[in-house]
């Protein structure tokens, strides 16, 4: 039920979003979900970066605009300069721009989390039960967003201790020059191989490499893209699995929070970063095999372990979660992963566990008692079997420190990324 604007001011809002594919029309619809929800905006649309110019965004100060959201898939360099120029309050979604960034008050920047898209797809391949190798496509020219989603297939498959080879691409190659370096790296996999591309216009030309090859997709290659872009997706040959991420939500949270910028109601005014971690669905067509009749349940079990695992949940919260008895969660597991789900679960404290230990300074002690363990004991014995050293010396190793309290949690992060 909409809230009675009486009395109130009508937000003016410009709204400057990609079309040309499904990521503008599902943050808009989102968007409106929200206008439908909370009140009613005066609300006008550029429909692409071409659209958004210095020009516009002055005219649109000059009509009294109360706000802006942005969702552009590339930089329009004058306007957006204009715009973090300006007092106007703005949101955007997943609009990577340092100009935007960096303004410093009455800006939302509203991200989806692709290091968990990334994940989604390590284990929807892992359900699949079925790969000798797995590889990852990134864009071209480097993005972050491209990064990130490699990243998080990479340490989702290394928490499973399985490898994840990375192609590199020449940006300055040609097409068909691309596609060819794409065909000898496909060649060079063991097969069967899950491939995982940065998005649907790479996985396209994934497909494509293995037409090159000769390679048969999903016998021999499994292609999975990301953003569920249909007319990609559906005239791709074969079709295109994707994974569709939850920009829907992306777009009516970008809306609250604008919402919130124009009516004063925000407790800071400081530049904010909200992480969608949305419904991440996996849309299965011909380019990847259908999963064991058990994936989904595996797969839902996976998820709510990645986000309880920290919290000290065993293998009952899990049960009690899915609704099913602890031998046919375990028979699942081990037909699936190849392993029972007590491991899965401790897997996940121990990666949980090796990033506080080297990421801060708390003590060994509190931070398995933070994880769940009730004593250190039992926790200190597992990773010394699984890592072949101490918490203590692998603390050490990970970061080119000792432990003592005057090295500091950000001189352990700066050297860990070195």
């Amino acid at each position: 039920m909409k809230k009675s604007i009486k009395h109130q001011r009508i937000p003016r809002v410009m709204a400057v979003v990609s079309m040309e594919s499904n990521f503008g029309p599902s943050v808009l619809r989102g968007v409106f979900a929200h206008v439908a929800e909370q009140g009613e905006w005066g609300l006008s649309i550029a429909r692409s970066a071409k659209s958004f110019t210095a020009q516009s965004v002055s005219q649109a100060i000059a009509h009294k605009v109360s706000g802006f959201i942005i969702a552009l898939n590339e930089e329009s360099p004058d306007a957006f300069a204009a715009l973090a120029a300006s007092q106007i309050p703005f949101a955007t979604v997943e609009t990577y721009s340092q100009l935007l960034d960096a303004r410093r008050t009455d800006a939302v920047h509203v991200r989806i989390d692709n290091l968990a898209i990334g994940r989604d797809a390590a284990r929807s391949f892992v359900a699949q039960g079925r790969y000798a190798t797995f590889g990852y496509v990134p864009t071209a020219i480097p993005r972050e967003w491209s990064r990130l989603r490699g990243e998080g297939f990479a340490k989702e498959m290394e928490r499973r201790d399985r490898a994840v080879e990375t192609y590199n691409p020449n940006p300055d190659n040609d097409d068909i020059t691309r596609r060819g370096e794409l065909a000898k790296w496909l060649r060079r996999l063991a097969k069967p191989a899950a491939v995982l591309a940065a998005d649907d216009a790479v996985a396209q030309e994934v497909l494509q490499a293995c037409a090159s090859a000769r390679l048969s997709v999903p016998d021999e290659v499994a292609v999975l893209g990301i953003d569920d872009e249909e007319l990609i997706c559906e005239n791709a040959t074969p079709q295109l699995s994707s994974i569709r991420p939850d920009f829907v939500q992306a777009g009516k949270t970008a809306a609250a929070a604008l919402d919130k910028m124009m009516h004063g109601k925000l407790a800071a005014r400081q530049a904010t970063t909200i992480m969608i971690h949305g419904e991440n669905e996996v849309v299965h067509r011909a380019s990847t095999p259908s999963e064991t009749s058990f994936g989904p349940l595996v797969q839902k079990a996976l998820a709510f372990i990645e986000r309880n695992a920290r919290r000290g949940i065993g293998v009952r919260d899990v049960q009690a979660y899915l609704k099913v008895s602890r031998s046919l969660l375990d028979l699942r597991f081990r037909e699936v992963c190849g392993e029972t789900v007590l491991s899965i679960i401790q897997s996940a404290r121990i990666a949980e566990l090796k990033r506080l230990l080297r990421e801060t300074d708390d003590t060994i002690e509190s931070i398995t008692r933070r994880l769940g363990w009730t004593s250190p004991n039992y926790p200190k014995n597992l990773f010394k079997k699984r890592f072949g050293m101490s918490m203590r010396d692998w603390r050490t190793w990970s970061t080119g420190y000792p432990y003592t309290p005057q090295h500091s949690s950000s001189q352990r992060v700066a050297n860990a990324k070195c």
